[in-house]
């Protein structure tokens, strides 16, 4: 419920405004960053041309973000060397992305990494490898790099002209609201130490080491939104953090994401330093991308990009990827023994072949996904 106080701040930060110059009607100069519009375009269009040649390797990664990276990062560790990052970009690193200005560096989408869990083996195992973490990594409280440590202040909400520390507003909130907002985050607290009863953390990152316990799956069956109001967590500031988080994260509503997701979000986190508190993240001028690069560099020479992959068969033996190098308007075949990509790659209008006999009635083509199903595009 809104308080009077709060209303009145609002109210006062308007009559404030009407007294500000007339705002200017331009926006600053600048474009919009992301996926190539004209590739996928191309991708959508399809008479892409026969592959000109077959390239032959033991495993193809579609893909250069974060995922791609590590999978390579990987294989190079196990001393294979037998594989292809395809990126569709003309660089590889997706959100993890950074540009440079003549004074300094900054990240165009991914900028912080929580403190990793003691289940984050392999991130622990990388930020030991670039320097970042100190010592054995395998220990409850690892120290960390100093200048990696995010010591900025907290303020994160800007309301009503003002900014307020953390995720939450809470200037002018009444009373009732303000115990809401501590209740949730002592349960958020709880929930991250929670365990099912196959001993396994009933939220924990990475996601496939969270408990199978039916108390805990059983979230996934509500919305999020729901599982707040049934636990009397009405207030408008809760289902608005809420709200923000699985937007932020998973591109839905609260009242479109499951409650065990939407709980993930706020309790898988529960990882520690030596040097700093739980809530600080791991950063750098450049975001994330000091992390790209670390993981791009066990596989350098082996990155092609500008490569949009565009058909997917999985044979008995092997995998056929047909390749468009869009500048060249060149097709090239990949052939390997082994495929890694995310799901969105193995996607229905990634796989599709367009040379494919449609289904009579539907108008649609059938396709071959990479995991060897049938399904319609």
């Amino acid at each position: 419920m809104t308080s009077r106080r709060d209303f009145l701040a609002t109210v006062g930060a308007a009559a404030l405004a009407g007294c500000a110059p007339a705002a200017k009607t331009s926006l600053p100069p600048g474009e919009l960053l992301g996926m190539s519009q004209a590739l996928g375009h191309r991708l959508r269009d399809g008479g892409f041309p026969a592959p000109s040649e077959t390239r032959k390797t033991g495993v193809l990664i579609i893909g250069g973000g974060i995922s791609g990276l590590s999978a390579a990062w990987k294989l190079a560790k196990a001393s294979v060397d037998d594989f292809l990052v395809l990126e569709m970009e003309a660089e590889p690193g997706g959100n993890s992305r950074a540009g440079q200005s003549p004074l300094v560096s900054y990240p165009w989408g991914a900028h912080y990494l929580p403190l990793p869990t003691r289940e984050s083996t392999l991130v622990r195992e990388l930020l030991a490898e670039l320097n970042v973490l100190q010592g054995d990594p395998a220990v409850e409280k690892p120290r960390y790099e100093e200048r990696y440590l995010c010591a900025t202040p907290q303020e994160r909400v800007y309301r009503n002209g003002l900014w307020e520390e953390g995720l939450l507003p809470h200037r002018g909130l009444d009373a009732a609201e303000r115990e809401q907002q501590h209740r949730f985050h002592l349960r958020m607290e709880e929930f991250k130490n929670a365990k099912g009863r196959d001993g396994r953390r009933a939220f924990a990152i990475p996601m496939e080491l969270s408990s199978r316990d039916i108390e805990w799956r059983q979230l996934d069956q509500i919305p999020l939104s729901q599982w707040l109001n049934d636990n009397g967590f009405t207030a408008p500031s809760l289902h608005w953090l809420a709200n923000y988080a699985t937007r932020d994260d998973y591109g839905t509503a609260h009242t479109q994401t499951s409650a065990w997701a939407g709980l993930h979000y706020f309790a898988c986190r529960n990882g520690e330093a030596a040097n700093a508190s739980a809530d600080t993240v791991l950063t750098a001028p450049d975001g994330n991308a000091w992390l790209m690069r670390g993981l791009a560099a066990s596989a350098s020479g082996r990155i092609v990009s500008g490569a949009l992959v565009w058909r997917i068969e999985e044979g008995k033996q092997s995998v056929a990827v047909d390749v468009l190098f869009g500048a060249k308007n060149r097709a090239l075949r990949g052939a390997a023994n082994h495929l890694g990509s995310t799901r969105l790659h193995s996607a229905t209008r990634l796989a599709c072949d367009a040379g494919r006999t449609q289904k009579r009635g539907t108008g649609r083509r059938l396709c071959t996904l990479a995991d060897g199903q049938s399904a319609p595009c």
